[in-house]
């Protein structure tokens, strides 16, 4: 694991966890601080794709995991659910993912293993044509 980076933007460089303390300060008692990937709008169209690896984007295993989405969209489009992925119990790419939607409504989007190793891809069909309220974001891992 690489120190950390920072500069103008951000964090430029390494890899691992950043923790803070309890609400008390007690650093004893840190707090991981949860990952997440936002996803822009295409512009014109409400179908289209995006993708999360889900080993260098959270730093999980192929073997097996879960993360959470939720997305908004004007002006009353919106989805939350779990996806969920295994494999054969080894370090090859994913062999399924599953999704539980939780709610949905207007838009939809389903959670499929994606032809790029480790990766899931998100379709998104029936949004909004427009980035008017748009947010969508996937989070979760370690």
């Amino acid at each position: 694991m690489s120190d950390f980076k920072f500069g103008a933007t951000g964090i430029t460089a390494g890899s691992g966890q950043f923790y803070m303390p309890n609400y008390q300060g007690n650093s004893l008692t840190e707090f991981g601080m949860m990952k997440y990937k936002y996803f822009s709008h295409p512009g014109s169209t409400g179908t289209y794709s995006r993708t999360v690896n889900v080993v260098s984007d959270f730093g999980l295993a192929t073997q097996g995991g879960m993360l959470f989405y939720h997305a908004h969209n004007w002006p009353n489009d919106r989805s939350f659910g779990m996806v969920y992925w295994q494999n054969p119990g080894n370090a090859n790419p994913l062999s399924s993912v599953g999704q539980n939607k939780i709610h949905e409504n207007g838009v939809n989007i389903n959670a499929v293993v994606s032809a790029t190793d480790h990766c899931i891809q998100f379709n998104v069909t029936n949004g909004h044509n427009n980035s008017h309220g748009h947010q969508f974001m996937v989070w979760g891992g370690r």
